[in-house]
Order: C-alpha cells, then sequence, then structure tokens
C-alpha cells in the first residue's frame, strides 16, 4: 500500500503497525485529512456517519494515542 508522506503518513504507519494493511484499506484509506504541518494538527473527515461512527469505536482510542506519542493534534469528523 501506498500511504501518506509528512505527519498524516506517521499516523497511517503506526495504524498499519497496529493492525495491518488490510484494515488500513478496509477503513482509514477512507478518511480524508486536512494537515496543518505547523501547528502538527491533523484533521480526519469521514465519508458518511456510518464510517466515522464505525472508526471512532473501533480505533478511535488507538488513533489518538498514535496522535499523541507522535505530539500530533487529532480530530475526527464527518465531511
Amino acid at each position: 500500500i501506498i500511504l501518506p508522506s509528512g505527519i498524516y503518513g506517521d499516523i497511517c504507519t503506526k495504524l498499519v503497525q497496529v493492525y495491518d494493511a488490510h484494515t488500513y484499506r478496509n477503513w482509514f484509506s477512507k478518511l480524508t485529512a486536512t494537515i496543518d504541518e505547523k501547528a502538527k494538527s491533523v484533521e480526519l473527515k469521514a465519508p458518511n456517519l456510518f464510517i466515522l461512527q464505525w472508526i471512532e469505536t473501533h480505533y478511535g482510542e488507538i488513533i489518538r494515542k498514535i496522535a499523541q506519542n507522535l505530539n500530533i493534534e487529532i480530530k475526527l469528523c464527518q465531511k
């Protein structure tokens, strides 16, 4: 799989390490990231409420822990 670069790429790399490429393709690849490199923040937008809720419920805690460990502020929301 091809992962994004920059701070969001760092998060994606960790997600693939924690889960796997299959999970990344099925869920995380559906997210659109708005990245502010200077502020070290990433806003992840899900295409619909179902995907947002699924990711939030099943992966939200891990996503936040990964971002926190990388000193990145993260927000999950719907497009």
